[in-house]
């Protein structure tokens, strides 16, 4: 063989080499990409349905006679859902339990 043509061999094998690392690296960063966008929808799907649950237990309590209750719990596979009742206040609270999402709303009773 002559050395142009080995010359011509070793220039494809390393453009490949290049190449292929280039579209790795650019492959491997769509997929970071795609699932830390996944993770996001994830998070704040499971904060609206979080705020869905602390506007229902609003509305209930608002309707509700609390005369001599102090606490309020719901049960709920992925949510803790509670409420403390004291004089003029009522407490809210909603808070996932798997994922760091957690909301506290303060009702003065009128």
């Amino acid at each position: 063989m002559s050395k142009k043509v080995l010359n011509k061999k070793s220039y494809i094998l390393i453009l490949a080499l290049i190449s292929l690392s280039v579209f790795s690296y650019v492959f491997l960063n769509i997929i970071k990409n795609t699932n830390l966008q996944n993770s996001n929808n994830t998070r704040y799907i499971l904060y609206t349905q979080a705020r869905l649950h602390l506007n229902f237990l609003e509305k209930y309590l608002r309707n509700t006679n609390l005369e001599n209750i102090k606490n309020i719990k719901i049960e709920n596979d992925s949510y803790d859902i509670r409420a403390n009742i004291e004089n003029e206040n009522i407490h809210l609270f909603v808070k996932h339990k798997n994922y760091r999402i957690s909301l506290y709303k303060k009702i003065l009773l009128k």
